[in-house]
């Protein structure tokens, strides 16, 4: 059951992952020459296009996408839940939590990403790198955001720090109380 729960975990996290990183790539307006952004598109083609059909874009924003990934989420969550409780958890508060998970895996995507851009500046060699281009282009708005408020201090660009502390308080104390909640209602 372990291995299954994980698999479960793995696949539909992993497409997740894309699904949001080609939304965010779409509202960002980023190149699609990039061979990773092609791959992404490529891979989440499938499920996408028929859903735009029924989801036209709203605001700057693939409708299809997002449909899919709350769809997604809500799936995995179902499943999950299913499989760890043994009993089918209720619609309404399961969906509550897979948007919160959802909404977790923004904040993680944006913490990582941010890690990563700094590292990037300390190894100007990685730069270069295709996914490094997809990184920069998604964290970049949180970081101007960020060097908005903390200037360079000799230098050293420090305005990482607040961003990933302001990330870590939301998902602390704005998420995981309604996921408690959304436990609540799934039983």
């Amino acid at each position: 059951m372990y291995f299954l729960v994980q698999l479960i975990n793995f696949v539909l996290d992993t497409y997740l992952f894309l699904l949001l990183v080609r939304l965010l790539l779409q509202k960002l307006g980023a190149g699609w020459q990039n061979p990773m952004t092609q791959t992404i598109v490529k891979v989440t083609d499938p499920v996408v296009k028929p859903l735009r059909r029924f989801c036209p874009g709203v605001a700057g924003f693939d409708l299809a996408i997002v449909v899919a990934m709350i769809a997604f989420e809500w799936l995995e969550t179902l499943l999950l839940l299913k499989i760890k409780v043994g009993v089918m958890p209720g619609l309404l508060g399961s969906l509550v939590v897979s948007l919160i998970y959802l909404g977790n895996k923004v904040i993680s995507l944006y913490f990582w990403g941010t890690i990563v851009v700094v590292a990037m500046s300390w190894l100007p060699m990685i730069r270069h790198n295709p996914l490094a281009a997809i990184v920069s282009i998604i964290v970049e708005p949180l970081m101007k955001l960020g060097r908005r408020f903390v200037p360079l201090i000799g230098g050293i660009d420090l305005s990482a720090i607040p961003i990933l502390l302001l990330l870590k308080i939301i998902e602390n104390y704005l998420l995981y109380p309604i996921l408690l909640h959304g436990y609540r209602l799934a039983y």
